[in-house]
């Protein structure tokens, strides 16, 4: 009979050891370490959250790119248009050029012809 009570009493022990150990066990462990059992509605619901967040911080960072690609845009646009503009103005100064190289010309022309009749006029009229 002393036997059977020490068994008991050994049985009662190490259940309260147990208990002890379950109630103890988790202060001493990092939670870290610790599992738990994950509802699986709950690791969606985690899932979309996280993307959700990341997919915000996405726009948030494309942004300010987009809008520096329409500044570049109009940029470029308004650097296309003085091109064409300072090309337009070199075909009309080209044309101005062309225009008074012709009346110079003529100029000229008239210009030697009057040098000319003026040396020979003073080469008749000269007295020697």
């Amino acid at each position: 009979m002393v036997k059977k009570l020490a068994q008991g009493l050994l049985f009662l022990a190490n259940i309260v050891s147990v208990i002890v150990m379950i109630a103890v066990l988790p202060q001493l462990i990092p939670s870290q370490f610790l599992t738990r059992a994950i509802d699986p509605i709950e690791d969606i619901q985690n899932q979309i959250n996280d993307i959700e967040h990341l997919r915000q911080l996405s726009i948030a960072a494309t942004t300010p790119l987009e809008n520096q690609v329409k500044d570049l845009d109009t940029k470029i646009q308004n650097a296309r248009a003085s091109i064409k503009t300072a090309q337009n103005q070199a075909n009309d100064l080209s044309h101005t050029i062309s225009d008074q190289e012709i009346t110079l010309a003529s100029q000229y022309k008239i210009f030697a012809q009057r040098v000319a009749e003026s040396y020979k006029r003073k080469a008749y009229f000269s007295p020697m």
